[in-house]
């Protein structure tokens, strides 16, 4: 068993790849726990998965060097770990030109979030397969002495086996992804602290940032509208126009604004979901929306209809400098929250990225953990919601009947006056 591990312990990067774990190390140079990560993976790997390959072997060198400078050394600085370095001996002057080129690349271009979250993963995974392969040797070794009762004390047997297991758990458990959350830790005794304020008063300078609706007065009340990286719960009673405003706001914020993604290869789009609604349903109530109920779209012909609908900036073709609205329709539960991300992935394979997000509504879609009883489902619901539009930096906009949420309100209030616990709101607003 253990041979086998052995033999699969093999670095995996190619020699670009390598280029870019250097930039994402000198790039996030205060994150210790990357640093960590790669510097174990790769003392992890056999020399001969990677000696064959001069130009990969250079760049293990390279981030071994780096990734202890961050951790052995404490520099959390970039140019303070360049500084640091030294090539000198074997592979003195193919680790300088590698170096000077990617300084050059760091300057002329940094990893953008998708890509060091990839990144961060690959590692991690690989690292996580090390571990197992390492530690599940003594388990191995172990399990064959309980089978064959090759043992003196059974309890001292049972601790042994139990601190292998232990030290296995943590260290999977010390393999974590850090990327994703180390983006948000900064420490107000740092420099790094005003490169901080920098990008939130530009961010919050861009008009993008926020999504304008139609109405001035909710506009004012959402302080300039809609806020990233938040959920939003329309309640109303039973045809009280809650699928209407729904509608609207993905129209409004078509018209209104102009949107700014995250990674500007990708166009911005804005999804409407609808799970009450056919998709037919959906745009005869967009047409009313623009021409009134009174006006029938099959009184037009077809380039007609279009034509009217290319005019109000819904119906863009051939114009990529124009938001881009998506229509998906599901029938009520055939999905949870976990598929509707999925399905935000699938768009950025297109070439697009969901700027706002509007689902019709919450009670019609499943929770990753179903639960039997609504109030529960609910709550859940919005949590994954509100992880979604946290992770994705959009907000969401969705609906639910007041009766169904004075039901849920019920309960947390009952629940809070009997036993004392902390109130916590529904929703993630």
């Amino acid at each position: 068993m253990a041979q086998i591990f052995t033999d699969k312990i093999r670095m995996k990067f190619n020699f670009a790849q390598l280029e870019r774990i250097i930039i994402a190390m000198l790039g996030n140079s205060h994150n210790k726990v990357f640093a960590g990560n790669v510097l174990r993976l790769f003392n992890m790997f056999k020399e001969e998965s990677y000696k064959n390959d001069f130009e990969s072997e250079i760049r293990v060198y390279i981030i071994k060097k780096i990734a202890t400078a961050i951790i052995e050394k404490d520099l959390t600085n970039r140019d303070a770990i360049l500084a640091f370095l030294d090539f000198s001996g074997k592979y003195e002057n193919d680790a300088i030109d590698v170096m000077n080129n990617v300084v050059k690349e760091l300057i002329d271009y940094d990893l953008d979030d998708s890509e060091l979250k990839e990144l961060d993963k690959k590692i991690t995974q690989q690292l996580k397969f090390s571990v197992l392969g390492n530690d599940s040797r003594d388990i191995a070794d172990l399990l064959m002495d309980l089978e064959n009762e090759n043992y003196e004390d059974f309890d001292d047997f049972i601790n042994t086996f139990e601190g292998s297991l232990s030290s296995l758990a943590k260290n999977l458990k010390s393999a974590k992804e850090s990327i994703k959350d180390s983006k948000q830790d900064i420490s107000l005794a740092s420099d790094q602290f005003v490169n901080v304020l920098a990008a939130m008063i530009e961010e919050d300078r861009n008009p993008s940032t926020k999504i304008k609706t139609g109405i001035q007065y909710i506009n004012e009340a959402f302080n300039g509208g809609f806020e990233k990286s938040r959920v939003y719960l329309a309640l109303g009673l039973a045809g009280g126009w809650k699928s209407g405003f729904l509608l609207n706001s993905a129209l409004w914020s078509v018209k209104h604004n102009k949107f700014s993604t995250r990674n500007p290869k990708l166009k911005p789009v804005v999804v409407y979901l609808t799970m009450e609604n056919s998709r037919n349903e959906t745009i005869k109530r967009m047409w009313s929306h623009y021409f009134g109920n009174d006006s029938e779209m099959s009184a037009y012909e077809p380039a007609d209809a279009a034509r009217m609908l290319e005019e109000q900036k819904i119906f863009t073709p051939n114009r990529p400098d124009l938001p881009e609205l998506i229509i998906w329709h599901r029938s009520t539960k055939s999905i949870n929250t976990a598929d509707m991300n999925s399905m935000l992935d699938d768009l950025e394979k297109e070439g697009k990225e969901c700027v706002f997000l509007v689902q019709d509504y919450i009670k019609r879609i499943r929770s990753t953990v179903n639960h039997k009883e609504l109030r529960f489902e609910l709550s859940i619901i919005s949590d994954e919601f509100a992880t979604i539009a946290k992770e994705r930096e959009i907000p969401i906009l969705t609906a639910m009947q007041l009766s169904i949420w004075l039901t849920v309100w019920q309960h947390i209030v009952d629940n809070f006056l009997n036993c004392g616990k902390p109130l916590r709101a529904l929703t993630t607003c």
